[in-house]
């Protein structure tokens, strides 16, 4: 048996989310030897849209420190333009939905154009982790076995797991679909022995045809 779920995240709630998250700081260099020196803090979103089949675009404004031969260079950047794509992958535990959020465009006026290419491809990849570490283990969260009452016999527990997930950007809203398979198990040592099973030698119970 399956459950059918449509869940839908609007625009205003997504924008309110949004400013709950926004500003924040991304490290750019996590376990490496600039940790801590080089980083991006994204300001509050200036204006959100939904870009269907697409994702979400969020223009902004943002502050980053780089590092250039040990030196701290920090750069205001005025014009910001992320793209949120909400997508889903899967791993050994199942279904996850996973925010991959990546920079458009980005105003690095003073910047060589191998700088700004080479930076931008850093934080792209630092905001491509973040997005999965951010997603929801849609399979992790639905594998659930609720086990039943002793007295209850031979149903042995509740079940259900993630079956197939996806999600759709349309014009004003994020649309996730999903289907959550159910089923009871059952105890096979308890289950009861029916008539057919119980072992009846083929004579038992006849009387022997009498004598004339």
């Amino acid at each position: 048996m399956s459950l059918h779920i449509t869940a839908q995240l609007f625009e205003d709630d997504l924008r309110r989310l949004l400013t709950e998250l926004l500003p924040s700081t991304v490290d750019l260099d996590p376990f490496g030897a600039d940790a801590g020196r080089r980083w991006i803090r994204f300001e509050a979103p200036q204006n959100v849209d939904f870009m269907a089949k697409q994702g979400l675009r969020v223009r902004t404004s943002a502050a980053l420190q780089w590092t250039a031969l040990g030196i701290k260079v920090p750069v205001t950047l005025n014009e910001v333009t992320l793209l949120i794509e909400p997508m889903i992958g899967e791993d050994e535990r199942g279904p996850k939905l996973v925010f991959r959020t990546r920079i458009e465009q980005a105003d690095f006026r003073l910047m060589p154009t191998f700088v700004d290419q080479a930076i931008t491809s850093r934080i792209n990849a630092a905001l491509e982790a973040e997005g999965d570490l951010l997603g929801w283990h849609v399979g992790e969260t639905l594998l659930q076995k609720i086990p039943m009452p002793k007295n209850l016999k031979p149903v042995d527990a509740f079940q259900m797991q993630a079956g197939p997930v996806s999600v759709e950007v349309q014009e004003d809203c994020f649309t996730l679909r999903l289907e959550v398979q159910l089923k009871f198990s059952r105890n096979r040592q308890d289950e009861p022995v029916s008539v057919a099973e119980v072992n009846v030698p083929a004579d038992a119970g006849t009387e022997p045809p009498s004598k004339v």
